[in-house]
């Protein structure tokens, strides 16, 4: 009987049906509405009146029966619901720049390899990200970056591996890939279409140096890496904005190994040294697209 009665009420008032869900009460009222949620006790739900939504209950006790997804079409916006939040949850972020290595050169490299070093200081990098916001200011997500920077001398001198004087060109290219989870904070502006926006990232970094002179020598690096950033979102429309960012990546292992002619060596790094470019300043430009 209980099911009968919901297919006549549902074949009576489909053609001027205007919500998702059927509640039938004993006193064979129906209620076109939006079911919320349902306990032991009560069915939660929303509904129009007098051209507006509100929220409410009706005791379990009164009722008959109710059905979810009952009618083909529904009134009730999205954003009429209880804890409805309307902002942006998902980000996805493509950037590309300039990177530079601002900190001092190691001792101990040749006087004559200082205009080298300072080519492998700076270079280009590509990012993405992708990040899910739980609230409209935090959000978890996952980010991953490629830095490469390369440099080249002429009638370079200095010493082989046996100390012998030599005279040769130098060059060299350093790659250094990241990938990591990702925390973020935003801060959107009233319209929310513009956002600051702080990530921190830590995660797998690998490292690579191949530098040519006399013979070909590769030094290689992997473990934990560093990711911040700041930087601000300029919206253009409801899902596209471009973003200006200013962030840092740095690796946070201390051993590396050390490839020539064949032979690898682990090596650990002085206190007082690091590798060039390990750590670095990313100035970037970039789409995001956000849902």
């Amino acid at each position: 009987m209980k099911y009968f009665l919901i297919l006549a009420l549902g074949i009576l008032l489909m053609p001027t049906a205007r919500s998702q869900d059927l509640i039938v009460t004993k006193t064979n009222d129906s209620i076109h509405c939006k079911i919320t949620k349902v306990t032991s006790d009560h069915i939660f739900f929303v509904f129009k009146k007098n051209n507006s939504y509100e929220n409410t209950l009706i005791d379990r006790a009164e009722v008959a029966s109710y059905q979810r997804g009952f009618f083909k079409t529904t009134e009730i916006p999205k954003d009429s619901l209880p804890g409805f939040q309307a902002f942006p949850r998902q980000l996805i972020a493509l950037n590309s720049g300039f990177s530079y290595d601002p900190g001092r050169q190691n001792a101990g490299h040749s006087p004559n390899f200082e205009s080298y070093l300072d080519q492998l200081r700076s270079g280009f990098h590509l990012e993405a990200s992708y990040i899910y916001y739980v609230d409209k200011s935090l959000g978890f997500g996952v980010l991953g970056n490629y830095f490469r920077s390369s440099g080249n001398e002429v009638n370079v001198s200095g010493t082989d591996e046996l100390g012998n004087p030599i005279t040769t060109d130098l060059s060299g290219t350093v790659n250094v890939y990241f990938i990591g989870p990702l925390v973020s904070l935003r801060f959107l502006n009233k319209s929310q279409k513009n956002a600051l926006i702080l990530n921190t990232t830590i995660g797998y970094i690998s490292y690579e140096e191949a530098t040519t002179y006399a013979s070909e020598i590769v030094t290689t690096g992997k473990g934990l890496g560093l990711s911040s950033a700041v930087g601000y979102n300029i919206g253009l429309n409801k899902n596209i904005s471009i973003g200006l960012q200013l962030g840092v990546t740095s690796t946070l292992f201390r051993r590396v190994e050390i490839t020539n002619e064949g032979t690898t060596t682990e090596v650990r790094l002085p206190d007082n040294e690091r590798l060039v470019s390990s750590a670095r300043l990313d100035f970037s430009i970039g789409l995001r697209y956000h849902l």
